[in-house]
């Protein structure tokens, strides 16, 4: 079943499509098949999934968003669409160039790149603590760096090509 939110995002993709179309006065803008999901995860308001010259694409929004008011929830669907937009009518055209900014301004939207939610990131990265036995400089590694050194100790070594030692912590 439906939010109520879902049915007011799908609405306002409606509306944005008339507005662009009728200001640009392109028939064919309207007619775009535009599906929405809310499956992305981490930091990431909203993402667009579309082909150059397509007349398809899909929004995928986080989740998170829903947290929010309408306003931001609002822009992070028009950001989206209007990436779509620029997919099918100019296939060459830069991520959020000359003719992304004229779409959303013919939407009626602030042509802003990045949002500033407080979202949480999908996943928290852990971060080990390493010390060189040679010079006694200090490390802190990512998980796929600590995992190489258990299999091979000098997969990774300090500047002064001392080995390094895992001590034992967790950052």
């Amino acid at each position: 079943m439906k939010e109520p939110i879902e049915d007011k995002v799908e609405n306002w993709i409606g509306d944005f499509l008339n507005k662009v179309s009728d200001r640009m006065m392109n028939e064919d803008i309207v007619s775009m098949d535009i599906d929405t999901v809310w499956n992305l995860k981490g930091k990431g308001a909203g993402q667009a999934r579309g082909k150059k010259g397509c007349n398809k694409g899909t929004i995928r929004l986080n989740k998170q968003l829903k947290k929010l008011d309408e306003n931001n929830i609002r822009n992070t669907v028009g950001h989206e669409l209007a990436h779509l937009i620029c997919y099918y009518i100019y296939p060459g055209c830069q991520p959020h160039g000359r003719e992304w900014k004229k779409i959303m301004k013919l939407m009626g939207l602030a042509p802003e790149r990045c949002h500033n939610y407080d979202f949480k990131p999908a996943r928290k990265t852990k971060r080990f603590k390493y010390v060189c036995e040679k010079c006694g400089h200090s490390y802190s590694l990512t998980t796929y760096k600590h995992n190489k050194l258990k299999i091979n100790p000098r997969y990774y070594v300090c500047k002064c090509n001392g080995l390094i030692k895992y001590k034992g912590e967790e950052i």
